[in-house]
């Protein structure tokens, strides 16, 4: 009987054996898939975080860079003054300013002035110009009684036009300022001393006879 026994008993062991050494692998393969699957969600998971403070950053660069203005240099201070920032030009005022400076009377496009001028005797106008729009002069006496010259200048002063003569009934002389600003106008008497006439207007298509 117990010859009988002993095969089935093997059997049993063996099957048994077979039954937790599959248990032992079944579980040790979940132990290791479960590992596995959390290694892999906090790779993810760091690369996830890593991938967000990476456009966090560069959402910041970008929104600290200048914004380009037309017109304006980048890198320029966020926090300029009024009196920092470039004002516009009021020429009026600029050559009123020079006027009074060197208190001389101011010549008004399309107005007149009258004056007399002498030999070695020198007379000034102040005039506003605007860059790259030609002037006409008209200068008059009523008799040929005197020679001038007729200079112009800047606002410093620095001589644009030099010598042109004022020696007839009428002159007529042409300026282009370089820019916008105050010039001056000056009549120097070279011979005789008489009355004129000077006037300024805008030199347009038609003016010249």
């Amino acid at each position: 009987m117990a010859g009988k026994e002993r095969p089935v008993l093997v059997a049993i062991i063996t099957a048994m054996g077979v039954i937790i050494a599959a248990l032992i692998t079944s579980g040790y393969l979940r132990r290791n898939s479960a590992a596995e699957r959390e290694d892999t969600l906090e790779r993810r998971i760091q690369y996830l975080e890593a991938e967000l403070k990476r456009r966090d950053e560069s959402t910041s660069a970008e929104a600290k860079k200048p914004t380009e203005v037309p017109g304006k240099p980048l890198g320029g201070s966020e926090d300029q003054t009024p009196g920092d920032q470039q004002q516009p030009v009021n020429l009026g005022e600029l050559a009123n300013k020079l006027a009074e400076a060197k208190k001389i009377d101011i010549l008004a496009s399309g107005r007149s002035a009258r004056g007399a001028i002498a030999e070695n005797a020198m007379k000034e106008y102040v005039f506003v110009g605007s860059g790259n729009a030609p002037l006409l002069f008209t200068l008059e006496q009523p008799s040929k009684h005197f020679w001038a010259e007729v200079d112009i200048l800047d606002s410093q002063e620095v001589t644009l036009v030099r010598g042109e003569g004022f020696y007839n009934l009428k002159n007529e002389i042409s300026f282009t300022p370089p820019k916008n600003g105050a010039y001056i106008i000056k009549l120097r008497g070279t011979r005789g001393f008489g009355d004129y006439l000077i006037e300024m207007t805008p030199l347009i298509e038609g003016t010249s006879k």
